[in-house]
């Protein structure tokens, strides 16, 4: 059960039938609300649950004192949360702004930081970036190596972006007709 976790994770899970991401979180679990109190092998399967790959997870859930059901049709959290480090990020700042979990003492700070420098001289380096990546030949990703090779005889990023937003604008076109 979720709620029998030592340690603090969050395990994103989309509800297949309704568009909505769920997150079960231990802190949680069985204390606000016993329903989201699932087994961790269920909520494994379905965070493992790609579309298109394989079904969705099918589970319910009950309270302690079997009155109440809850059931749950999941998918792949992926679909509304691929970033695992965002969402912990997240987890704990509500945990801290709502003074809940592992991080009820903790005070919230008032200080924000940005990383965004938007000064004349950093956005005219990343045009040149831009541009000189555009000119650069096709690459793929070696699987045995992981570094990025040229793709012999392959066309610019530039040609290839180009090709790219072709086949776009040519299936919008096909799906308004049919």
């Amino acid at each position: 059960m979720v709620r029998t976790k030592k340690t603090g994770i969050t395990l994103p899970i989309y509800v297949s039938r309704h568009p909505q991401a769920f997150v079960f979180v231990p802190e949680e679990s069985g204390k606000t609300n016993a329903l989201k109190n699932a087994r961790l092998a269920d909520i494994c399967v379905a965070t493992s649950a790609a579309p298109t790959y394989l079904p969705a997870h099918f589970f319910t859930t009950k309270d302690p004192n079997g009155t109440s059901t809850r059931n749950f049709d999941l998918v792949d959290g992926a679909i509304a949360a691929n970033n695992p480090a965002l969402l912990a990020i997240s987890e704990i700042r509500n945990q801290i702004r709502m003074h809940t979990g592992e991080f009820a003492g903790v005070e919230p700070t008032e200080k924000k930081a940005s990383v965004d420098i938007a000064t004349p001289q950093n956005l005219q380096r990343l045009k040149e970036i831009g541009s000189e990546l555009l000119k650069k030949t096709e690459s793929r990703v070696n699987m045995d190596t992981g570094k990025y090779e040229e793709i012999e005889g392959g066309r610019t990023n530039e040609a290839a972006l180009a090709r790219f937003a072709q086949f776009l604008s040519d299936e919008k076109k096909y799906r308004q007709t049919n």
